[in-house]
C-alpha cells in the first residue's frame, strides 16, 4: 500500500487536535503519528492518539501546547497503524506552523 498525502496545519503555541477516520476496523491496531523535520533527520514530536471508536477506525490526533510551542520550521508528519508487530505507512505528508 503507497502512502496517502494529507497535508495538515498546526498553529504555533496552540494545542492542535484533529479528527481522522481509517476506512477500516481498527480494533486490536495501534496508531502512531510524529512529525519530523523536513529531511527526516530529527523527530519533532510525536502526536498523542485518542480514540473515538476503534471499531469503525476514528481518533484524534493530538499536540500539546509544548509541543507546537517547540516547532520552528515546517515538517513531514507519518501515520503509521501496526498490527501483531507488522506496520503500515498510511500518510508521509507536509506540516505547515503558522
Amino acid at each position: 500500500m503507497n502512502p496517502a498525502r494529507l497535508d495538515i496545519t498546526i498553529h504555533q503555541r496552540a494545542t492542535f487536535r484533529q479528527a481522522f477516520t481509517l476506512p477500516f476496523d481498527c480494533t486490536g491496531y495501534t496508531i502512531v503519528a510524529q512529525v519530523w523535520s523536513d529531511k527526516r533527520r530529527s523527530l519533532l514530536f510525536e502526536f498523542t492518539v485518542e480514540w473515538i471508536n476503534q471499531g469503525i477506525g476514528s481518533f484524534y490526533l493530538v499536540a500539546d501546547f509544548e509541543d507546537t510551542t517547540n516547532m520552528k520550521k515546517n515538517g513531514i508528519w507519518d501515520l503509521m497503524v501496526i498490527q501483531d508487530r507488522k506496520s503500515t505507512r498510511l500518510n508521509s505528508s507536509h506540516t505547515d506552523i503558522s
